[in-house]
């Protein structure tokens, strides 16, 4: 399945009617903490289940924010509908869906719907399927977040799908064909569909439009942190992070020494990859408002996620280690200073 015939406009429209008509929820005390996970596309455990081998890292991870009193936002895509029933997906992970539902009893849960879960949109099915975990839970398009402060800002959670051709407006038609059809095309010969989640390409175009859409968003007096998930590609990335690196590189290459050498080489990596992966001129010459969460679906069982909390936000990565799952931080900020 390909992604085709999108338009930042039409983007840009959708955005800007789900933000207007999502929940807001007042982020006044500093002891409030959010955790936002997607795309995890649970299935049946068989070939096609992405989430299996994540499931052990992301059960570490709820058990763990669990206890330092974080709010679980799931941003869509938790569920894999265009290949698996409803049932047989909630049936297939019953030691996750018990941990999501501690935070949903402590009034700390969130759920908001992708394309490969839009089923959530019919209430009768989500009342069906999701009521016996989450009892009268509400599935949203989408999530305010108002951070106060010296610099107050509105953190907007988002799936990231929406106006796009094939994964909105046509994603009745998207479910249908995979259902149908795509499955037993693409399986046998262990294809997958081509979304911006598994092309290089269409996650560029994609991503392109997200940023511009995120900026257009921020013209008005309002401040806006977009996050989304959906392309599957972690993303933290600010003017100040990329100046930050750039300055320490020539400070340790200006101070030299087999230490600051050592350090330095660190830095420059950490420097190329971010020029490889974005462009440093698209970076320079744009403020990022955009942010992305990843997936819960990496092929070697590590989650990424995006943390708000003390008025920073940050990227984290959990791993597998065989025997445990590791907390890293792969970016950090404060809210104001983007």
């Amino acid at each position: 399945m390909v992604e085709f015939l999108n338009s930042r406009d039409a983007i840009l429209r959708q955005f800007l009617s789900t933000y207007a008509s999502s929940p807001e929820i007042q982020a006044v005390r500093d002891d409030q903490r959010f955790i936002v996970f997607s795309d995890h596309h649970r299935g049946d455990r068989g070939y096609s289940d992405y989430f299996q081998r994540c499931e052990k890292t992301y059960n570490a991870a709820l058990g763990h924010y669990l206890e330092r009193g974080y709010h679980l936002v799931l941003l869509g895509d938790v569920e894999e509908f265009w290949e698996f029933h409803p049932k047989t997906v909630v049936s297939s992970y019953p030691l996750t869906y018990q941990l999501e539902r501690e935070f949903f009893e402590d009034h700390r849960f969130t759920r908001i719907r992708g394309n490969h879960d839009s089923l959530w949109k019919n209430p009768a099915i989500v009342e069906k399927y999701l009521h016996p975990v989450f009892p009268g839970i509400r599935v949203l398009d989408g999530l305010r977040i108002r951070v106060a402060g010296e610099k107050p800002v509105t953190v907007f959670l988002a799936h990231g799908h929406q106006g796009t051709f094939l994964s909105d407006t046509l994603d009745w038609f998207s479910l249908f064909w995979f259902r149908t059809l795509g499955s037993r095309v693409i399986h046998p010969f262990k294809r997958k569909y081509q979304t911006p989640a598994q092309s290089f390409a269409l996650r560029e175009e994609h991503e392109t439009m997200m940023f511009e859409c995120a900026e257009a968003m921020n013209q008005g007096p309002d401040k806006i942190i977009l996050i989304a998930g959906h392309t599957h590609h972690p993303i933290f990335m600010s003017q100040n992070r990329v100046q930050r690196i750039r300055e320490t590189a020539e400070i340790l290459r200006a101070r030299g020494g087999k230490k600051n050498r050592k350090r330095l080489a660190k830095v420059r990596a950490q420097f190329e990859y971010i020029k490889a992966d974005f462009g440093l001129d698209e970076l320079m010459n744009r403020r990022s408002f955009y942010f992305n969460t990843g997936c819960c679906s990496f092929d070697d069982g590590s989650i990424t996620g995006i943390e708000i909390a003390k008025g920073k936000i940050k990227l984290i990565k959990w791993t597998d280690e065989s025997t445990h799952a590791e907390r890293m931080i792969l970016g950090s900020e404060r809210l104001s200073a983007i």
